[in-house]
């Protein structure tokens, strides 16, 4: 894009031909914000059909805060449905002091239900 940033990568095996990497995926395509924060990944097979990563969702979306902060990372499926990845949450949340210091997370699950957290966020 303007910005620099990488809003597509396609994997090819040595016959020029569409290759799933090593994460379960052939195609990546990346979107970003004004300021260059990435906030979107979304994964594609061989054929150019939404892909479940190697992790387990088919795309994630990030928001950050005013600072550039990642606040909230959440996963989703093949039809656009919430869904837990390999690591066991669907959502993320994040809270940072005012020197930016992460001091809090909390995890949900594809129902938004609190599983953990930690610092701050803990229980919210």
């Amino acid at each position: 894009n303007q910005q620099g940033n990488i809003i597509e990568a396609n994997y090819f095996d040595t016959n020029k031909q569409a290759t799933l990497r090593n994460n379960n995926f052939s195609r990546i395509r990346l979107a970003y914000d004004h300021r260059g924060n990435r906030i979107s990944e979304h994964y594609f097979d061989t054929s150019y059909q939404p892909k479940l990563h190697k992790q387990g969702y088919a795309y994630q979306k990030i928001h950050y805060d005013n600072r550039n902060n990642p606040i909230e990372w959440q996963y989703f499926g093949l039809k656009d449905e919430p869904i837990v990845n390999l690591y066991g949450y669907a959502r993320i949340t994040a809270e940072y002091d005012s020197q930016d210091k992460l001091v809090g997370s909390a995890y949900f699950d594809d129902r938004n239900n609190f599983i953990k957290g930690k610092g701050s966020l803990d229980k919210k």
